[in-house]
């Protein structure tokens, strides 16, 4: 899924294919722990397959099967809702979502019939801190640091600064129509 995206997205030099296959972080997930992420990812990159032929319904069920395996695929969302928004209007992303929900509940309905206020406060846990000793990204921080609510906010706060400038983006070089029928992707190498 991943090559056929850099594929698609054309403006890939062969060094950033040569770096995520040699990556750390990749070697980590994939090989030395085993997590739930390799899952995910590969449910979320097939949701981005899916979105780039514009299977936009079909695309949204992947997607959501993806956050039900794991949270973080849930970071993928604003670039999900750019693409629905600009690529198939305002209705057509209202079915979508519409569709996310529905699978979210349906996977959920075990736990959501038996111990409701148990799963919707353990599944959203945004005020826990995650252990130092995991982290690939942050090793050079002290642990104090990296633990620390300030740290956490800002992360946060850069995040949602770099997908507020990434839809500006996105928007400008789409011509600001949030109706229009053709989407480029945004070349982050040129």
């Amino acid at each position: 899924c991943v090559l056929y995206l850099y594929k698609v997205e054309n403006s890939i030099p062969l060094f950033g294919i040569t770096a995520l296959i040699l990556s750390k972080r990749i070697h980590s997930i994939f090989v030395l722990r085993m997590f739930n992420d390799c899952i995910a990812v590969l449910f979320g990159y097939l949701a981005l397959v899916l979105l780039t032929q514009r299977k936009y319904r079909s695309a949204c069920i992947i997607h959501s099967i993806a956050i039900s395996i794991k949270m973080n695929i849930l970071l993928h969302s604003p670039g999900v809702l750019m693409i629905l928004l600009i690529g198939a209007g305002w209705l057509e992303t209202v079915k979508c979502l519409s569709l996310c929900a529905i699978v979210q509940l349906v996977l959920g309905f075990p736990f959501l019939s038996t111990f409701p206020v148990e799963y919707l406060t353990k599944a959203f846990e945004l005020g826990r801190v995650f252990m130092f000793k995991w982290t690939v990204n942050f090793k050079f921080l002290p642990e104090s640091v990296f633990v620390s609510k300030e740290f956490s906010l800002a992360l946060l706060l850069l995040t949602i600064g770099a997908y507020i400038l990434f839809a500006i983006k996105w928007i400008k070089e789409n011509n600001s129509s949030m109706s229009q029928i053709e989407v480029q992707p945004v070349k982050l190498f040129s």
